[in-house]
């Protein structure tokens, strides 16, 4: 009954949005988890909206790629293992588009080797480089979430509605 209180941190491990901001959990836990709602909301009202056909297999890996990676981003207490189902989406993402997501995966795999590598082998260390690796994890997530907006309002002019 207690597991729910035992990791109250905003940071876990994690290279997100709140490693570079810091706040404390207890006040900003719940703002984090409306910000990830409401972010998750706008792409879900984006792509309803547009009639956007999630039954093909690149646009479904697009958004559950998108919805992932904004959960890790923004809520709190994510830890990097949270990330791991994103690392393997966007290496089967690949298989569909390699020059347009091989930046994608090789970011988030590559800040995921490193940060599981740091807490293997120097957990007594302390800082990973978590400000470097949320600057580049924020940034990658920006790329990737407005390469997908502008695929959806700008490159849509085909029947099947790529993301």
């Amino acid at each position: 009954m207690e597991q729910p209180f035992t990791d109250q941190d905003m940071v876990l491990y994690f290279p997100n949005l709140w490693a570079l901001v810091r706040g404390d959990y207890w006040y900003t836990r719940f703002f984090a988890f409306i910000l990830a709602v409401a972010i998750l909301g706008v792409i879900t009202y984006l792509l309803l909206r547009k009639g956007i056909d999630l039954s093909t297999p690149e646009n479904f890996l697009v958004f559950a790629s998108l919805s992932i990676w904004t959960c890790v981003e923004f809520m709190p207490g994510m830890h990097n293992r949270y990330s791991y189902p994103l690392d393997i989406l966007l290496v089967i993402l690949l298989s569909y588009d390699c020059k347009k997501y091989w930046k994608y995966a090789f970011l988030c795999i590559g800040i995921s080797l490193y940060l599981y590598g740091w807490t293997l082998f120097f957990p007594e260390e302390g800082d990973a480089g978590y400000l470097l690796s949320s600057v580049l994890y924020l940034a990658g997530y920006m790329h990737f979430l407005f390469t997908a907006v502008f695929d959806i309002f700008v490159c849509d002019k085909d029947a099947e509605k790529k993301v």
